[in-house]
């Protein structure tokens, strides 16, 4: 986990910069491509209670940056939770669980940004309610 945590921030250091440095495109795209590529978002979100606060504040920022990252003019992460929208039933099962609700909250928030996720999301809750 320690490896992990570590990773955490060195993501959202490439992703926002640093003090001394802005994040550089090029960069940013590769780690996108990678990120959804090797299936991290979901090991990311199964992985986040026992990460220490900092990790998880910092996945919390990794996760919503990526959702907005283009790749050549295109959102990978769109055509990712398209194709996993199993990670919608993790995140909103995940608000039991009072301390991580707010982190699972704000990457759910940023997933149903996507309107291919918002409208299966929309289309589960009606089917629930009804």
């Amino acid at each position: 986990m320690a490896e992990l945590c570590k990773n955490s921030r060195e993501l959202n250091s490439i992703l926002y910069g640093n003090s001394e440095s802005e994040p550089v495109s090029e960069a940013c795209a590769k780690l996108t491509q990678e990120f959804f590529r090797e299936n991290t978002l979901q090991l990311l979100i199964i992985c986040l209670p026992k990460l220490n606060l900092e990790a998880r504040k910092d996945a919390t920022q990794v996760v919503a940056n990526l959702q907005r990252q283009q790749v050549y003019s295109q959102l990978i992460a769109s055509d990712y939770l398209e194709a996993n929208t199993n990670l919608m039933d993790i995140l909103i099962a995940s608000f039991e669980d009072t301390d991580m609700a707010l982190h699972y909250g704000a990457m759910l928030r940023e997933c149903i940004r996507h309107q291919t996720v918002a409208r299966v999301l929309s289309y589960v809750l009606t089917v629930d309610v009804v």
